[in-house]
């Protein structure tokens, strides 16, 4: 915490093995569609099979819940979400070269961090009614296409996820901050 230049070294290395490692060689990428799969399956007879297919994201999640009581949201969010890591890594570089950034009015902030609750809120209203549904709007998650697939999706998707990390460039952490349904819940979750 004493020398910056040491913390940036360490988590800039951590956000790059978080994003190569976990997120586009192992898959690690967790999800809304993860956490109302694993929320939902004891309501619905599942067999442990559904968490023996994906290990790496089970103990991803099991991490979460568990730091998110201890500490909090951060934790996931700024540390082992490989999309985030991605964004992060990416408004570094936009800086370095001197891109222009935009920081909201702390006014406007308030109404912007609107999106991601809004859109939480939309994941999971649509969830209690059709699993069609759900999955289309949890589309609002770039993760698939960037970092799962590794943008090798349809034109669309790619260019949703191209977009939104364009916006990064611009304003730090910008789906993060204002429109990541999984960062509302957890959020959410921090508060209570």
């Amino acid at each position: 915490a004493q020398s910056r230049r040491a913390h940036r070294i360490i988590r800039n290395s951590f956000l790059l093995f978080v994003l190569v490692w976990e997120g586009w060689m192992a898959g690690g990428q967790l999800s809304i569609l993860h956490v109302l799969k694993y929320a939902l399956a004891p309501f619905q007879n599942s067999d442990l099979g559904l968490y023996l297919a994906e290990p790496l994201i089970v103990v991803i999640g099991i991490y979460t819940v568990i730091s998110l009581v201890l500490l909090g949201r951060g934790v996931f969010c700024g540390w082992l979400c490989p999309f985030g890591a991605l964004q992060e890594l990416l408004g570094q570089f936009s800086r370095a070269i001197g891109l222009p950034q935009w920081n909201p009015p702390e006014r406007l902030q308030k109404y912007l961090w609107l999106g991601k609750y809004i859109s939480a809120a939309l994941v999971l209203g649509l969830a209690a009614f059709s699993i069609d549904m759900w999955q289309s709007v949890a589309e609002i998650e770039p993760f698939d296409t960037a970092i799962t697939s590794h943008f090798s999706r349809a034109w669309p998707y790619v260019f949703y996820a191209c977009a939104l990390l364009m916006i990064g460039l611009f304003t730090e952490r910008a789906y993060c901050r204002f429109l990541c349904p999984l960062g509302g819940v957890l959020a959410l979750a921090g508060r209570l």
